[in-house]
């Protein structure tokens, strides 16, 4: 899921949201930095190049999800 704790988690953020707004701030800003990490690890380093990757990253997906109804 895309929850920001669930994130956070993933990323192992140092602040942990709490519904509370500065630390939810805080933890959005490191899973951010996280994002970028992996963006730029992965040569995605201009907004063309992410809007080329969300577009593959979602037919994947859809793919995927469809492909569930048979089984």
């Amino acid at each position: 899921n895309c929850k920001l704790g669930t994130l956070a988690e993933f990323f192992g953020t140092k602040v942990e949201p709490n519904h509370r707004a500065l630390d939810d701030a805080k933890a959005t800003n490191e899973v951010l930095h996280g994002l970028f990490e992996r963006l730029g690890s992965m040569q995605i380093t201009t907004v063309e190049k992410l809007m080329d990757f969300a577009k593959t990253a979602a037919h994947i997906q859809r793919k995927n999800y469809y492909g569930l109804k048979s089984i």
